[in-house]
């Protein structure tokens, strides 16, 4: 859903077990789970006709309404160590997206957009049911840097880096 020039929503609901066959089964019971993303969008300076570097920032999240074994009580159920997996209801996760030129060579106008971007993504989990519970990453991106093609063809360079926290007990 477009709410404005600038502004997005984005909500969809899935199954929680796909069909493994075809695919096109959506089987929304309460046996498998349901899968729910959600997700708001914000535009700073779309389009050509804004002054200013554009750039795109996102908030959004997930919930399964299945079971997950506890992520610490699965290495040791692996082992033979423990006869039961404690379960918890539902897993989620929320995240946040940025992405901001911050150079550009020839202006808005040039649909090549030479230049320099940043961008930076996080993610927050439950640690008792994920293997990590936060993921932080982030970059710069710079198109056309090493050649000049024909728009379509422009190579992107970029140097990035992240780090996954594991969880601590």
């Amino acid at each position: 859903m477009q709410a404005a020039d600038n502004l997005s929503l984005q909500v969809g609901t899935y199954s929680g077990a796909p069909d493994q066959d075809t695919g096109l089964r959506f089987d929304l019971s309460g046996n498998n789970g349901m899968l729910t993303f959600a997700e708001v969008g914000y535009q700073v300076n779309p389009g050509t006709n804004n002054p200013g570097l554009g750039g795109s920032y996102k908030l959004g999240g997930y919930y399964h309404t299945s079971y997950y074994p506890d992520s610490y009580d699965s290495i040791f159920y692996a082992s033979g160590l423990t006869p039961e997996l404690d379960k918890h209801h539902g897993n989620y996760a929320g995240y946040i997206l940025a992405e901001q030129q911050l150079y550009l060579e020839n202006g808005k106008a040039d649909p090549a957009r030479k230049g320099l971007v940043g961008f930076f993504r996080g993610l927050m989990a439950p640690s008792d049911r994920n293997l990590t519970d936060l993921e932080l990453d982030g970059g710069l991106l710079y198109r056309g840097l090493i050649w000049d093609f024909p728009y379509g063809l422009m190579p992107t360079n970029g140097v990035g880096g992240f780090r996954d926290f594991l969880p601590s007990s």
